[in-house]
Parts: structure tokens; sequence; C-alpha cells
């Protein structure tokens, strides 16, 4: 949690880290893994989603939509998605 607190003191943005595994985490999981991760590190802002799902389809437009609403939910701005 120092390293956190230095980061945001020199100006960075500190994300939290999510895999999902291409779809394969199920959205609940994902919510409780960014939930974790404010849990452990209260000062995280964002959050990281990586291995999203990359198909170019409504299923994963809407999976991704549900994820990123999640986080802000959670007050966790910016969202990042790595297709991986």
């Amino acid at each position: 949690t120092k390293a956190i607190d230095r980061l945001i003191g020199a100006g960075c943005v500190v994300l939290g880290y999510v895999s999902t595994s291409y779809g394969k985490v199920s959205v609940e999981t994902v919510q409780t893994n960014m939930q974790t991760w404010q849990k452990f590190y209260p000062r995280i802002q964002g959050i990281f989603f990586d291995e999203m799902l990359y198909e170019d389809n409504e299923s994963a437009v809407e999976h991704q939509v549900t994820l990123n609403q999640s986080a802000h939910d959670l007050g966790l701005w910016p969202t990042v998605a790595n297709p991986g």
C-alpha cells in the first residue's frame, strides 16, 4: 500500500488488475475480484480488464459494457480493457 500511496502522490493513476479469461470468468466473479482489489487496496482508482472478449458481436460488447458499468458502480474509473 505504501507503493500505491507513492504512485498516487506522484500523480499516477493506479489500477487494479482483473483477468476475464476471454469471457470465461463470470461477471459475478469479476465483480468480486474488483471488490477484493478495493478491500485490500482502497486507494486504487480504476481497473484493468485483461484478456477481454474480442469478438465483434453483440454478446461480447454487452459483456464488456456490463463489466465497465460494474466498475463504475464501484467507483472505479478509469477502466482499461486489453484484448490480450
